[in-house]
């Protein structure tokens, strides 16, 4: 008799797999943003972890006795940044973020007088410092600069680089509430340049 899996719920709320939204981010961050070129080698993901979170298991793609190219590779990864970005969520809620987080935020947004870049920029940090998975990705980006941080920002979000500027700038309500800070670092890797 064949015994079976237990399944346990997630504590972040994500029970019904990993997150879409998020899933998209690190499509995000690894085709547009040039994350690829880390994670793609000549001998495979360098993360086999992050690749079978995107769905990008090998075995599920390729022959059993098939080793993929590098370009192979690539072109599985930019397949499934499109298919990410054409079932994208219409909300943070319909992409699989937890209730709580979304409301929370929303309060602290609406007692500080936050707008809608700001809001989400304070969710992505939190997300960013409490997901390895999403570090993991981001660490592809290698250190950046302050402008390409807020292009980041940007695509991932998808808000204007306008709008990510201006919740960053140093007299923003989400700056100067000191939920989040982006640090003075002049390069570092993005987890490192937005604290919480």
């Amino acid at each position: 008799m064949r015994k079976r899996r237990r399944t346990y719920p997630d504590p972040r709320g994500m029970d019904n797999g990993f997150p879409q939204i998020i899933r998209l981010w690190m499509l995000r961050a690894l085709v547009p943003l040039g994350g690829s070129r880390r994670f793609v080698t000549r001998h495979g993901w360098d993360n086999d972890d992050i690749a079978l979170t995107l769905g990008l298991d090998v075995q599920d793609h390729f022959d059993e006795d098939e080793k993929p190219s590098q370009n192979a590779l690539a072109a599985l990864l930019r397949a499934a940044h499109v298919d990410a970005e054409a079932n994208a969520p219409m909300s943070w809620k319909d992409g699989g973020i937890q209730a709580e987080l979304i409301s929370n935020a929303s309060t602290l947004g609406d007692r500080f007088g936050y707008g809608p870049a700001e809001k989400d920029i304070l969710m992505f940090c939190v997300l960013l410092h409490s997901l390895m998975e999403i570090r993991s990705v981001t660490d592809y980006l290698g250190k950046l600069t302050t402008q390409e941080v807020i292009r980041t920002l940007a695509i991932l979000l998808g808000h204007s680089e306008a709008d990510v500027a201006e919740a960053l700038s140093a007299g923003s309500p989400l700056m100067t509430s000191g939920l989040v800070t982006l640090t003075p670092r002049f390069s570092a890797d993005l987890e490192n340049r937005l604290e919480l």
